[in-house]
């Protein structure tokens, strides 16, 4: 992991036991396939640039001064050296600042440029192999990634304090939470489509290379439609969602307290839960996953202000983290009322433990007490998180209340101009009784009102289907007019 300047490892050859799970981890593979970023001053900018997480740890260090003033401070994963600098600014009375990558050289140049050299001392390094010249009072790390644990960084955390935290130290952040919450979007049906456009192109490709080259390659049509499920629809997503995208109470699925959790506590994460639905006639299109982050000192060395850093569904104040999209597919029809009961769990995966395993399952449970007979949609491996869904899929409601209920909107938060989807979803749509699916440009401003009115009155879109009828027969009228018939 880069030369170590130190003094304790020369190289970056050999084994790590990294992801503190028994196995041995190669340290030039773990950094080609994750340091290796963190070395880039646009990653370092992208992260500089979240004013969400760039308050919460400003605050979170200024309004809690006591903690850093005349006090030994450790910064695990400096980065640019941020952190560090302003524990120093704080009052800190020296501060090691753990980098991994050559970025600490970075870091070295603004700290210089701060005139803080004779505080901060970056180390270029790997945390779990620096050696320090004395215990710490406070470790103050920024190791979250998408939904809290993936990148596995934690694991450094938690060794630094089994290693340098005084036995009356404290942790910023101090605790964390990760939530799982129901969510309507239109994400399902862009990656559905996607996933036909593939399909449909692939049969083009079987059938130019056939007839072009002689070569008929169309037995290789189901593992190519497996491989492009995976893809499109067997994936968990990042995404900044909207509040208006949740249709459920969100249901904290684990608890972790940074000063006593165990890298065994986040091995594995597994969690019942429930949330009860809270919009009318939706659809459930899966679950997004967030986190916070709270800092609050230690039991008996409060904070003197807690801070929280929340990654939840925002209209102004989303961050770089977003939240994990899972998408069920198909979606299930759903109403206000609706019980959702469902589990959670999660690993690291065997092939990176940086990158994690997620499996939810859930039952829905109907106003009338009805249990929808279950459905399982398996989701197997990607670049960020695998996923298996088993759900309990809803049917078509047929009650009037149903028949009369008002056409929603459902909005994707991406970064698309307003635009309906295609025409042929729109007619699946319209023949399931489902609804369309709208995307909107700049999330974080977007408002009810700028969005248009989430729901129209009913019978509305009848009269709207008339209107091309209306224009036709006015202006067949006024071309009878102008073309008057010789008798």
């Amino acid at each position: 992991m880069g030369s170590y300047k130190n003094g304790v490892v020369g190289d970056q050859s050999g084994t790590s036991n990294g992801d503190a799970g028994g196995a041995a981890v190669d340290k030039g593979v773990d950094f080609a396939n994750y340091f290796c970023t963190y070395a880039f001053l646009y990653h370092q900018k992208e992260m500089l640039s979240d004013r969400v997480r760039m308050d919460a740890y400003y605050n979170a260090v200024f309004k809690n001064t006591h903690h850093f003033h005349g006090k030994a401070v450790l910064d695990v994963g400096a980065g640019s050296g941020i952190l560090a600098i302003w524990s120093a600014q704080a009052g800190a009375r020296k501060v090691y600042a753990v980098e991994a990558t050559s970025m600490a050289e970075h870091a070295r140049a603004v700290v210089k440029a701060n005139n803080l050299q004779d505080v901060v001392e970056v180390i270029e390094g790997s945390m779990e192999d620096v050696v320090l010249p004395e215990k710490v009072d406070v470790i103050i790390s920024e190791w979250m990634g998408y939904f809290l644990l993936r990148e596995s960084m934690f694991d450094s955390v938690i060794c630094a304090r089994d290693r340098w935290l005084k036995p009356t130290g404290v942790m910023y952040p101090s605790h964390a939470t990760m939530w799982v919450a129901p969510i309507r979007t239109g994400l399902g049906d862009q990656k559905s489509n996607d996933y036909e456009s593939s399909m449909d192109d692939w049969e083009r490709f079987t059938d130019e290379t056939k007839n072009y080259y002689g070569v008929d390659m169309s037995v290789l049509t189901k593992p190519f439609s497996q491989e492009q499920k995976k893809y499109y629809l067997q994936t968990s997503l990042w995404n900044n969602l909207h509040p208006h995208q949740v249709i459920g109470a969100a249901a904290s699925i684990k608890e972790i307290d940074c000063l006593t959790a165990s890298v065994s506590d986040i091995l594995e994460v597994k969690s019942n839960f429930s949330s009860t639905v809270t919009l009318q006639n939706t659809r459930l299109c899966g679950y997004g996953g967030w986190f916070d982050v709270q800092f609050r000192g230690r039991k008996e060395d409060p904070a003197q202000e807690e801070v929280e850093l929340t990654t939840a569904p925002s209209v102004n104040d989303g961050t770089h983290w977003g939240q994990q999209v899972f998408l069920l597919s198909p979606p299930a029809r759903i109403t206000e009322g609706d019980q959702l009961n469902g589990s959670f769990s999660m690993k690291r995966s065997k092939e990176n433990h940086r990158l994690m395993e997620a499996e939810f399952s859930c039952e829905i449970r109907q106003q009338s007490g009805e249990l929808v007979p279950p459905k399982l949609c398996q989701f197997d491996e990607n670049q960020v998180l695998m996923v298996t869904f088993s759900f309990a899929v809803s049917h078509q409601r047929t009650s009037p209340s149903s028949a009369q209920a008002s056409e929603e909107f459902l909005v994707n938060f991406s970064p698309a101009s307003l635009s309906l989807a295609s025409t042929p979803l729109l007619n699946t749509a319209a023949a399931s009784g489902d609804l369309p699916v709208y995307s909107i440009e700049n999330s974080d401003h977007a408002t009810k009102k700028e969005i248009g009115l989430l729901h129209s009155s009913p019978g509305g879109e009848n009269a709207i289907h008339l209107i091309p009828v209306i224009l036709f027969l006015c202006g067949f009228v006024l071309w009878i007019f102008s073309h008057p018939t010789k008798l």
